[in-house]
């Protein structure tokens, strides 16, 4: 029976191990942590139809219905109001997700936990399995669920096109607290500020299960006392239902990075935050993990006895460059637009009428339908203030360019396995998404002379 090493609890991991199992292979699950300590006890969004489109039927204490969320420029003014597929999106409990996920392993799988994978065994050109602080483990495929700061991926060789350093702005530093309930005679509005108090991103939103605040305060550096200080302030002052007594509090690192362009290599593939699967504008990788896991069992499905080559596995980068990895490609060189605007040009930007949601929906390239969304008259005088804003009017362009740039190069993958093409490919791929932040940047910059 041939084995399947999956490194780390991740979800997207954890999805693909019992299918994995359930086509015969000895798959065993191998996570640093113990087993009450995984997961976040918070509440993420994933879109209508998620589960149902990979087939899992969730127990119904994992999700609430989706608190649509209301975004704001740095001022606290001009709403946006984000798009809700079909009012059908749902939050997802992330730590009650992943205990449900392990449950349905248990009589399938080998669930090792509080053992840490140190290494991967590498010989002639292939991974053939892993290292841990108790021995070795031979498999004929290593799965790497295990996070954006894997040392594992980051590890392997150059021609595995898999070991993309972590960059500064690669990631956030993120605090999520839960605080008391301010009655103010109804529930929090669910608000994202952008850049308030000197931070990236901000929120306030219901917590259901402590009947709290959900608060998010997110910076690409260590946020210090004071700052935080400030943010709460802030959101206290645009908020008043945010109470003073905190109740829960965790820190953790969200990535924001654009897709690797390289999903897999000889006997070896990576998934979800270690593969950088989330959304490079909002994050939250649920859906995205869900869906690559699914790509990875169907490729391994139709392996049948075949080796787990990288040319075999070839399928999986393009099935996902395909699904999502364009998409994010082009959302990864919008953020830097969002990103490198002062607060008082975003604040033009939210209260123009350029950017309503429908707008915002095409943007963020959720779905085409969402065109009759967009409010054509606000748009119209958006367009008319932008005229007389050109500085931000060539930034737009400039950003939404090169973002279809990166949307075609992404899905210009080489349709078959060739070790020689896909590095050239790869290279021009993380060329252009490496410039994307310092070429936004400097079109911003000419705007302003």
């Amino acid at each position: 029976m041939r084995k399947i090493i999956v490194i780390g609890a991740g979800i997207g991991g954890l999805y693909a191990a019992k299918p994995l199992s359930e086509l015969g292979y000895n798959v065993t699950v191998i996570e640093a942590r113990e087993r009450p300590d995984l997961g976040y006890p918070w509440y993420d969004s994933v879109a209508a139809r998620t589960f149902s489109s990979v087939g899992l039927k969730v127990p119904e204490d994992v999700c609430i219905p989706k608190q649509v969320l209301n975004y704001y420029a740095p001022s606290g003014e001009g709403k946006i109001k984000q798009p809700d597929r079909a009012g059908k999106s749902l939050d997802v409990h992330r730590e009650k997700l992943i205990r449900f996920l392990l449950s349905r392993l248990e009589p399938h799988c080998s669930l090792r936990f509080g053992e840490r994978v140190t290494s991967l065994v590498i010989e002639d050109g292939a991974v053939k399995g892993v290292v841990t602080d108790k021995g070795r483990c031979e498999a004929d495929l290593v799965i790497d669920s295990s996070g954006v700061f894997s040392s594992c991926r980051r590890a392997t060789p150059d021609d595995f096109c898999l070991n993309d350093p972590l960059c500064e702005n690669d990631y956030i530093i993120a605090y999520r607290e839960v605080y008391s309930r301010v009655d103010v005679g109804k529930a929090p509005a669910p608000n994202v500020y952008l850049y308030p108090a000197g931070l990236m991103l901000a929120w306030v939103k219901s917590e259901p299960d402590m009947d709290g605040v959900d608060v998010f305060l997110g910076s690409y550096k260590e946020i210090s006392p004071e700052e935080k200080e400030r943010a709460l302030a802030f959101l206290r002052a645009h908020n008043p239902c945010l109470g003073g007594t905190l109740l829960s509090t965790r820190k953790e690192c969200v990535p924001l990075r654009y897709p690797l362009g390289v999903l897999s290599a000889n006997g070896y593939a990576v998934i979800g935050n270690a593969a950088f699967m989330t959304k490079p504008f909002c994050g939250s990788g649920i859906e995205i993990s869900l869906k690559a896991a699914k790509a990875l069992v169907s490729v391994v499905r139709g392996l049948g006895d075949a080796p787990f080559t990288a040319e075999n596995l070839w399928k999986y980068t393009l099935l996902c460059a395909k699904d999502f990895g364009a998409y994010h490609a082009a959302q990864y060189v919008f953020r830097q637009m969002i990103e490198c605007l002062l607060p008082e040009d975003l604040d033009f930007l939210f209260t123009s009428g350029l950017f309503d949601k429908g707008v915002v929906a095409i943007a963020s390239l959720d779905s085409g339908k969402y065109m009759k969304e967009v409010d054509v008259r606000a748009f119209y005088r958006g367009i008319v203030s932008a005229f007389r804003r050109k500085d931000i009017l060539a930034v737009v362009k400039g950003a939404f360019t090169y973002a279809l740039r990166a949307y075609f190069l992404t899905r210009s993958l080489p349709g078959k396995y060739d070790a020689k093409k896909v590095k050239e490919w790869k290279a021009k791929y993380d060329a252009l998404m490496r410039a994307a932040p310092k070429t936004v940047a400097e079109l911003y910059r000419a705007s302003k002379e």
